[in-house]
């Protein structure tokens, strides 16, 4: 009675961290599709800081989001090509291979704004960006 009593319990116990995962999985999976949907599209700087200091050096940086996984920058880290990315939760990352990739931050993103946050070389470069509406995508 006592092996049944343990059994059913650990059943529960099983039942209830798997679906406390599995609901964690789909909220995370439904972030990331509602941002994807959003980022589809050029985006372009509107204002920018270098560790916390608003800076003009970021002027003129685009972001483009394409829906086949791709994206392009001219934010000087990389080169300015088109090349894949990955979506995380809150992130997007550009690939552009094995060993080289950037990591950003997706602080906020809508139809119309995006903020995005990234560190390299040891300076935080954070970019709130506007939907460039004149561009067409391909």
């Amino acid at each position: 009675m006592i092996n049944d009593y343990l059994r059913t319990t650990a059943a529960i116990s099983l039942f209830f961290s798997v679906s406390i995962l599995v609901s964690c999985e789909e909220k995370e999976d439904f972030l990331t599709k509602q941002q994807r949907t959003f980022l589809h599209g050029r985006w372009i700087l509107f204002q920018g800081s270098r560790n916390g200091n608003p800076t003009e050096t970021l002027e003129g940086v685009y972001f483009q989001f394409d829906s086949t996984g791709k994206m392009q920058t001219n934010l000087p880290i990389g080169a300015e090509k088109t090349v894949p990315c990955l979506y995380k939760a809150n992130e997007v990352i550009q690939v552009f291979s094995e060993n080289n990739k950037v990591a950003y931050q997706i602080k906020s993103v809508t139809d119309s704004s995006l903020i995005l946050s990234t560190f390299h070389r040891g300076v935080q470069l954070d970019m709130q960006m506007q939907r460039d509406t004149l561009f067409k995508s391909k």
